[in-house]
C-alpha cells in the first residue's frame, strides 16, 4: 500500500471514530436535504456547533461522502432487510 493510500485509509478512520463528526452527519441527513449542497452546508454548520471548527465545503464533501459510503457497507441486508 502507497504512503498516500496509507494516510487516506488513516484520515478516513479518525474521522469515522470522531463522535462530534458522525453527530454532525446524523443531524445533517435526519434534517433532510432537497439537494447534496444542502446536505454539505447543513453539516458544515452542525460541525462548528458541536466542535467550534470551522470546515470548508471540499472538506465537508469529503466528510460526507466518506460517511455515506461507510453507512452503506455497514448496513446488514439480511439483517435490517432489502
Amino acid at each position: 500500500m502507497s504512503k498516500t493510500s496509507r494516510w487516506h485509509l488513516e484520515e478516513e478512520q479518525n474521522l469515522l471514530c470522531d463522535d462530534k463528526r458522525c453527530q454532525a452527519f446524523e443531524q445533517a441527513f435526519k434534517d433532510g436535504y432537497e439537494c447534496q449542497d444542502e446536505l454539505y452546508s447543513n453539516y458544515i454548520n452542525n460541525v462548528y456547533k458541536l466542535t467550534g471548527v470551522k470546515i470548508d465545503r471540499t472538506e465537508a464533501v469529503w466528510d460526507c461522502t466518506t460517511f455515506d459510503i461507510h453507512f452503506d457497507l455497514a448496513c446488514d441486508p439480511y439483517k435490517h432487510g432489502v
